[in-house]
């Protein structure tokens, strides 16, 4: 804290000038006007100071200033234009009390003009034609027609004078709660800052478009500035690259009646209404929208908070919410940083690349309150865990990819080296992608407990014929019982392995291929031996400190202690496990696990770290690829089954004859979900092909001639992903570049560790 910000708390709570300077503060309300500042005073303890309310304002130029997401609001189907143009500060109405009118509002008053000119005396109004759909306060969507209380309500037309009455109470009255009123202002709000400030439209341009809409004439003048607004959001937007479920669509207006109607329009031309569409993309477009229109409204720095943001969006959509936060955090788009903290109970908006970030609150029975557990990033899972349930359980399988382990170790030790390398990035490795460490939000690692339950749960992943078999890739140890589990692993009913083996990595096979060397003459078979021998020191050593060992004890752990054990012992682990037992002491590999990345996260200095991070960055770079090659299998046999689904589904729907634009639509669907790639691009040839064989963009309702023939052909049409030799040639050729361009810049590194330090592991290329 700077002294201008001490002196200002100092008057706020009447702090003596005397008292000691101090950096921090906390501050509690205790109600709703009472606040209490608390001063450490250097003996963990802390001296309590009250804020004088009269000087509470005092605080607004030091704290942050809070502002909020609300989850419950989203952007409506449609708005009144005017509405829009009026929300923008200085702009007044233009006078016309007809242009404000809601849609429903609208309908009821075509309803008392159409009785009056075909002359009927009374109607008694019913259910509202449906013009879309509107969000009520609790977060549940109605149709848009009119409230209840006019629809109990007789509109009796026997004269003039009621006629006028009832059409004053319908420009009048909405009909809404005084809480819909208020959820309604804040869509009306939102659609203002998507239309205004983000995609930059003058709100004068909008009293044109009202002032022209109808005016016979002027149609096109009104298209015109329709398309403008469409060409700014598609500009300013750029809303695709941040919902990665669906990159192949837009956001649209049109206007109808005096209202702007919001669409989403996909790569086909085809236009959907919001209720047409997911709940997810609606909400997802509404908390992006208030990303992209804020501004710091002063100087002081800003909290966003949140509460329960993952309420409508799928666990993917909330996985693209994260980058939202991200940004906020970073302050990209030359926006300010700002801090940012939401409650959840889902697991997928959990960063787990950034487990120091994450709070787990706990209720206290009765009055014990709430509190916050301790130590939550270090034991990184384990708090989740008991916060959601079985956390790890619950996700394994439904991940973009899984990664499977042997145990709880390997699995501490993976998730913590890649928290650590994401914390070691400079600024400039922070956008690319190569030098990225293991995103842990996008892999679900599983450990399996012991090697031998790998075969199972790789049949309970894998083999039990479901539609959508998840992306999955294998760590194992190269000892005994990792290959026995390997040799054991399942098979289908062709006899060919469930999990193919370009998806399965072993320690020793692949440190033989990055010519991994240690102070140990074996070459290294599980993770631990990845760990240089400084660190694993100082770990074991924290480890026997948690049991009390003496000093003498502690002591005895050395470098040349388990370099000797070596000698009788395979593995790292082993070798300080029998260095434990000389002093009657015991050691497991979880608690071992923790202990590592305690030291590293603790002393980012420590002899050894820098042989660490490049073991470690080289069996990533390894996964990473791995990992990139089975989601690109789980993504072509997903096109493909839904390819071959779509052609079942439609022969058993026409199984003798069809219509022209019967198959035109199939071959749409297609389309849609056919990829760019060299095999989606073949398959979508063969589909064009046949559009012009048979003239499907003619006579749409004409009769497919030859349709035997016909069936054949669409069944010829297979996409077969990226197994054709070229693609396959092209994959190898850009993984073994990105190999040899790693073993390069290892092979460096290698020299320089070689020179600094004799022990520990070292990348050598």
């Amino acid at each position: 804290m700077s002294d201008i910000e001490q002196d200002q708390v100092r008057k706020a709570a009447d702090i003596p000038s005397e008292e000691q300077n101090f950096d921090w503060f906390l501050i509690f309300r205790t109600n709703k006007t009472n606040l209490i500042i608390y001063l450490p005073n250097g003996e963990g303890n802390y001296k309590q100071y009250p804020v004088n309310r009269e000087k509470i304002n005092l605080f607004s130029k030091i704290l942050p200033k809070p502002f909020r997401i609300d989850s419950k609001v989203a952007l409506p189907d449609s708005v009144p234009i005017e509405r829009i143009r009026v929300q923008a500060k200085g702009q007044k109405q233009s006078g016309r009390v007809t242009t404000l009118l809601e849609q429903w509002q609208r309908e009821e008053i075509d309803k008392i003009l159409d009785i009056i000119a075909t002359g009927e005396s009374s109607l008694t109004s019913q259910k509202g034609i449906d013009t879309g759909w509107r969000t009520k306060e609790d977060g549940h969507k109605v149709r848009a027609s009119a409230p209840t209380e006019f629809l109990k309500i007789p509109i009796e037309l026997e004269n003039e004078v009621q006629t006028i009455n009832t059409l004053i109470t319908l420009l009048k009255n909405n009909g809404m709660s005084r809480d819909e009123v208020k959820r309604r202002e804040q869509e009306f709000d939102l659609a203002y800052k998507l239309i205004c400030e983000v995609a930059n439209v003058d709100p004068e341009f909008l009293l044109e478009l009202t002032n022209n809409l109808l005016k016979a004439g002027k149609e096109g003048y009104s298209g015109a500035i329709i398309d403008r607004i469409n060409k700014n959001l598609e500009e300013n937007l750029n809303f695709p690259s941040w919902w990665v479920q669906d990159r192949d669509f837009r956001l649209v207006v049109s206007a109808n009646n005096y209202h702007l109607r919001f669409a989403i329009r996909d790569r086909t031309g085809t236009t959907y209404s919001f209720s047409e569409r997911s709940q997810g993309l609606k909400y997802f477009l509404s908390y992006y929208i208030q990303y992209k229109a804020h501004k710091l409204e002063n100087e002081a720095p800003e909290i966003l908070l949140m509460d329960e943001p993952d309420a409508y969006l799928s666990s993917q959509a909330q996985q693209d919410l994260l980058k939202i936060f991200k940004a906020f955090a970073d302050g990209k788009d030359g926006k300010p940083p700002v801090q940012v903290v939401y409650v959840t109970h889902s697991p997928f908006l959990i960063d787990k690349n950034h487990a120091e970030r994450i709070r787990v609150l706990e209720k206290g029975v009765e009055d014990e309150g709430t509190r916050v557990v301790e130590d939550a990033a270090k034991n990184h899972y384990e708090p989740l865990r008991s916060a959601f349930g079985a956390f790890v359980g619950e996700t394994a399988f439904i991940g973009n990819c899984n990664l499977m382990v042997e145990g709880l170790s390997e699995q501490i030790l993976i998730a913590g080296a890649a928290a650590h390398l994401n914390s070691c990035r400079d600024v400039s490795e922070l956008e690319t992608p190569d030098l990225n460490p293991l995103d842990l939000n996008h892999l679900t690692i599983i450990p399996a407990g012991v090697a031998s339950n790998i075969p199972y749960l790789v049949y309970l992943a894998l083999g039990q014929n479901i539609e959508q078999q998840p992306a999955m890739i294998l760590l194992l140890n190269s000892n005994r019982e990792s290959y026995e589990a390997r040799n054991n692993l399942p098979k289908n009913e062709n006899e060919k392995p469930l999990l193919s083996e370009e998806f399965i990595l072993q320690i020793k096979e692949w440190s033989n291929e990055y010519t991994l060397t240690s102070s140990k003459e074996t070459i290294p078979i599980e993770l631990e031996d990845l760990i240089p021998l400084p660190i694993c020191v100082v770990a074991a050593r924290s480890y026997a400190k948690v049991f009390h060992a003496n000093k003498s004890s502690i002591e005895s752990i050395t470098e040349d202690a388990i370099n000797a054990k070596l000698i009788e012992n395979i593995t790292v682990f082993k070798a300080i496990e029998a260095c434990f037992k000389e002093q009657n002491l015991q050691i497991d590999k979880v608690g071992f696990a923790r202990s590592v990345i305690d030291t590293i996260q603790q002393n980012n200095a420590i002899n050894g770290i820098e042989e660490f991070q490049n073991n470690f960055k080289a069996l990533f770079k390894c996964l990473n690829e791995m990992k990139i090659a089975a989601l690109q299998k789980f993504n072509d046999k997903r096109i493909s089954e839904k390819i071959r689904q779509l052609k079942a589904t439609f022969f058993r729907d026409y199984p003798k004859s069809a219509r022209h634009i019967d198959a035109a639509e199939l071959f749409i669907k297609m389309e849609n979900i056919l990829d760019d790639s060299p095999a989606g691009i073949e398959a979508k040839k063969g589909i064009q092909k046949l559009r012009d064989q048979y003239k499907l963009d003619l006579e749409p309702t004409e009769t497919i001639a030859d349709y035997k023939k016909f069936e054949r052909e669409v069944n010829k049409i297979h996409y077969k992903g990226r197994n054709d030799k070229n693609s396959l040639n092209q994959n190898a050729t850009e993984v073994s570049l990105a190999s040899n361009q790693f073993k390069n810049s290892s092979t460096k590194s290698s020299t320089r560790h070689k020179q600094n330090s004799s022990k520990g592991f070292n990348t050598k290329s």
